[in-house]
């Protein structure tokens, strides 16, 4: 899909809308939420409907993968499109040259798989926050002590929350964001080990939803979600 299907001019998409939010703000109000919800599509047909979908049932940081095509093109007409409670954030930044296209396109947070340096100290740089990806305890530690504002554990799934807890027992400080493999079941199970939040991906909205247009089963399994975080949050 070229930018001109989207009906916006890109020239016109190089954001100040929301710069104002401080990279503590957006860090704040992503712990405040609990979620991230992972949008990762084979086009960007029906991204805004998604988002606004998640939005509508309270959840309020989605990630972008850029594995999802023109994905730094739809950052910018999510942004344009959203209310300014939702954050849009871009996911599977790989390089350090990354960051600043994604800024600019107007993502306002980005997510790493894997621990790069480089990359962390690039969103330092444009004072974008990262949730940088790591699976060992030195992975870990390294992400957080290089400058990672969230540590990303993934894949989560063969993990679970118990690994979470005894990463924390002796570094307390890391800010924990399990993802792949939580689920309705156990995402408040993760919240007790300590995580400052988790990430959800195709439990809640995948491929196939988008395409069916299925709007409001995502907005269904989103407001599941939102729910259990706050019960586990507050009882």
């Amino acid at each position: 899909m070229v930018l001109q299907d989207f009906g916006y001019d890109f020239n016109k998409l190089v954001f100040s809308r929301n710069q104002s939010m401080t990279k503590q703000e957006t860090l704040a109000c992503i712990k405040d939420s609990g979620l991230i919800a992972i949008i990762r599509s084979d086009s960007p047909e029906g991204l805004v409907d998604a988002a606004s979908a998640l939005y509508r049932a309270g959840i309020r940081a989605v990630e972008i993968s850029l594995t999802t095509p023109d994905a730094l093109t739809a950052v910018g007409v999510l942004r344009q499109d959203l209310p300014e409670g939702c954050l849009i954030g871009v996911g599977t930044v790989m390089q350090a040259e990354t960051v600043a296209s994604a800024r600019d396109a107007g993502a306002q947070f980005a997510v790493s798989p894997t621990f790069k340096e480089s990359v962390v100290r690039a969103c330092n740089t444009v004072h974008m926050p990262l949730a940088c990806g790591a699976y060992t305890p030195t992975e870990a530690w390294c992400a957080y002590e290089t400058g990672a504002d969230l540590i990303k554990i993934f894949p989560a799934n063969d993990l679970g929350p118990r690994y979470m807890k005894a990463l924390l027992a002796p570094m307390p400080q890391l800010p924990l964001v399990p993802t792949g493999g939580v689920t309705l079941d156990n995402c408040d199970e993760y919240l007790h080990a300590g995580c400052v939040a988790v990430a959800i991906g195709t439990g809640v909205v995948n491929s196939q939803l988008i395409k069916d247009g299925n709007w409001q089963e995502i907005t269904s399994r989103a407001k599941a979600f939102v729910a259990a975080i706050q019960r586990a949050r507050h009882g």
